[in-house]
């Protein structure tokens, strides 16, 4: 199990390599972060708050679904209109730019803004 120091130091490191080229240890510390907080039940906030904002947000996978970022919370899909159904959204990280194949992704219940279930795509 990961401890929240861990956790908090992964996540800077992360913040750093992010605009650097070193894509294998960006790779290695991404995945670090997906088994810390790739958990059912996770805070989106907390995901937020180490991974920072993510390279693509979608309600599904595929990339379509009107999705707005928003601060300081998660994030809200456009049609909010059915406030009864789940609305999941997935928060997608890639550690290199341009390789889309290789990706972090959270699925997020809209409802309870918890990580439903995370996912490293090699």
């Amino acid at each position: 199990m990961t401890d929240a120091h861990t956790v908090t130091s992964l996540g800077k490191q992360w913040q750093t390599l992010r605009a650097t080229d070193d894509n294998e240890e960006k790779s290695n510390v991404l995945r670090s972060l997906y088994q810390a907080l790739g958990k059912e039940g996770t805070p989106a906030s907390e995901v937020l708050s180490h991974l920072g904002q993510p390279d693509d947000t979608s309600a599904n996978l595929s990339g379509s679904g009107g999705v707005v970022p928003t601060m300081p919370g998660p994030m809200m899909t456009q049609a909010s209109g059915d406030q009864g159904q789940n609305q999941s959204l997935y928060l997608v990280y890639y550690p290199q730019k341009d390789n889309r194949h290789q990706y972090l992704s959270f699925k997020v219940n809209g409802n309870t803004e918890t990580v439903e279930k995370a996912e490293w795509h090699q």
